[in-house]
């Protein structure tokens, strides 16, 4: 605000009287949108962690449900995978889901990456001890693609940039472009690392342990 001065004249006296000029429209406006912005960011921030967690904690009674289903009993290491998936499918989708969102998301991501580790460790006969590809390949793609309809699926979350037919081909186009590059350049260091070390050890080097065959010690001690 700026303050200007009026003079009025009472009879024979001349009165100075303070003149207040209000902010311009422009200026009210920015201030608001910078306000509205500032509260937008915080509401988002928010809402990321308890959706992150409430989408694990989903996605691991999931897998542990499925392994009971399929071989009678769960595991505490198909637990941890399955909160991982949710992990790794919730995080594109962070802070644009609600609670539904999030438990979709989270019960997708255990079904759809359960699926992919099997099919990658004995389909395509992959020794991926980690499940990069099945969990956190698989379940990135599925939150980054999935974004747009979870977070139609209740309340909670920010705006899309986009409805949702534009913000779906947006987010498939950057899921095909990571996965190219990814495979590219995966392509390319499989190649160096194979000319340099080799990809995989031998089998009898395995047996006897790589401890012991790489670096002449033994990992572990065992007596009869």
């Amino acid at each position: 605000m700026s303050s200007g001065v009026v003079q009025k004249q009472v009879g024979q006296t001349i009165v100075q009287l303070p003149q207040v000029r209000q902010r311009s429209a422009t200026s009210c406006q920015t201030a608001a949108s910078r306000l509205s912005a500032s509260n937008a960011r915080r509401s988002t921030s928010g809402m990321r962690r308890p959706m992150r967690d409430l989408a694990a904690a989903t996605a691991s009674l999931t897998w542990m449900a499925i392994e009971r289903i399929k071989f009678g009993k769960p595991s505490v290491v198909g637990a941890v995978t399955g909160s991982v998936a949710g992990l790794a499918t919730i995080t594109p989708a962070s802070g644009y889901v609600g609670p539904l969102g999030a438990v979709a998301l989270g019960l997708a991501a255990s079904c759809l990456c359960f699926a992919a580790v099997s099919i990658v460790k004995r389909g395509f006969k992959v020794d991926d001890a980690l499940d990069v590809l099945g969990v956190h390949g698989v379940g990135g793609a599925l939150g980054s693609i999935a974004l747009p309809f979870a977070a139609s699926i209740g309340i909670g979350g920010a705006a899309l940039s986009h409805d949702i037919p534009q913000q779906f081909a947006v987010q498939v186009l950057g899921v095909a472009s990571a996965a190219i590059w990814s495979a590219v350049v995966t392509a390319i260091i499989i190649k160096i690392v194979a000319a340099v070390t080799g990809l995989r050890a031998a089998r009898e080097a395995e047996i006897q342990g790589l401890d012991f065959v790489s670096h002449g010690e033994t990992g572990y001690h065992v007596s009869a």
